[in-house]
Order: C-alpha cells, then sequence, then structure tokens
C-alpha cells in the first residue's frame, strides 16, 4: 500500500463513520441448550440484534411513563447463527434505571408475543419525555428471552455490553469507497509502471 494513500484512506474513513446522525444499538448473546427451535431461537444458538436510534428521538405518542418510553423502529437487523432473520418488532421500550435500564424488543402481540428484556445500565440521559442517546458501551447484567413456544432462556452473561456506536451515513459510505477505489487505482498504476 502507498504510503501517501494509506493516511488518505484511514482519514476518509475516519471522517465518514463519525458523521452519522443515527446510532446503532448492537447486543449478541447465546440461547440455553434447552430451548426448541423457532423463528427466533435455536438451542444453543448466538443471536445478534442490532437497529438504530437517533441521538435526540421523539419517543412515541402515548408511551412516555416514569419508567421508560417507545422508540421509533428503525434500521432492525437480526441474526442467529449468523443468518439473517427478517422481523419487525412491535415495540422497542428503553427502561430507567429503576426499572431494570436497558430496554426490551417485543415481536407480535396477544398470545403470539415474542419478547426479549435486556437489563443493566440506563441508556440514555435526560427525562424519558425528552431523552438523549450517546456512543458508549452499556453494561449487560442479564437478559431474558420468552415466546409463544414455551422458551424461556434467563442469562446472566459475565462482562456483557450493549454497544451504542455511531452508524455510517449512506453518502459517507459512498465516500469510503470512492477512497478504497483510488487506493487500489493508485497501487495497480504503480505495479504496471514498476515492470
Amino acid at each position: 500500500m502507498s504510503k501517501r494513500v494509506l493516511p488518505f484512506l484511514l482519514l476518509t474513513a475516519v471522517c465518514g463513520i463519525a458523521n452519522g446522525a443515527t446510532l446503532l444499538v448492537t447486543v449478541d448473546g447465546q440461547f440455553s441448550s434447552s430451548d426448541t427451535t423457532g423463528p427466533l431461537v435455536a438451542p444453543n444458538g448466538l443471536f445478534a440484534l442490532t437497529f438504530g436510534v437517533e441521538p435526540n428521538p421523539t419517543p412515541l405518542s402515548g408511551t412516555v411513563t416514569s419508567l421508560g418510553f417507545d422508540v421509533p423502529i428503525e434500521a432492525i437487523s437480526y441474526r442467529l447463527n449468523n443468518a439473517p432473520i427478517i422481523v419487525t418488532p412491535a415495540e422497542i421500550r428503553f427502561n430507567t434505571l429503576s426499572n431494570g435500564g436497558l430496554f426490551d424488543v417485543t415481536f407480535g402481540s396477544g398470545l403470539n408475543t415474542t419478547e426479549f428484556d435486556f437489563q443493566g445500565a440506563q441508556a440514555f440521559s435526560g427525562t424519558t419525555s425528552a431523552p438523549r442517546f450517546s456512543t458508549g458501551a452499556f453494561a449487560l447484567s442479564s437478559w431474558t428471552y420468552s415466546d409463544p413456544a414455551g422458551n424461556f432462556d434467563s442469562q446472566t452473561p459475565a462482562s456483557a455490553t450493549v454497544l451504542i456506536t455511531p452508524a455510517p451515513e449512506p453518502s459517507s459510505i459512498i465516500l469510503i469507497l470512492s477512497g478504497l477505489v483510488a487506493l487500489i487505482a493508485t497501487s495497480f498504476r504503480k505495479s504496471i509502471w514498476s515492470r
């Protein structure tokens, strides 16, 4: 790699990622061996859940209490054993520390409800009616999963965290790809001329 192009590429990547207005909330874990296979669960299955949230979201109307609030659902991704599962939650609710902290994700409704409940640190500052999210790692003390098939997991992972990170904007991805193309073109040109 050219020593002149490498700093340009690194700067492009850092600047591109730092411009993201949406934040990504990411959590992962492993189901127990006693679970039965279902749409979102597998015995000993590894899951990863990511969704977007605005840094200063407007909570959904009618959801704000002293214990928490619901956020609009943005850019959700769920993977089970590294395979993407297409699913849209009915609700994502952030909780105050006095209500267990972190957040709940609910899929479906009524008797068909599947729910993750992640407890630990409070992931937002401000009030439940005017919350503010910032990037960081938030301690995850426990999580539960339940579904209509009778699966119920209750896990207390050691040293687990929920990450909130900036999401790259689409224009940032173009900028990063442009830098990569410039790097490849420069390397290719140098290898042709050095023959």
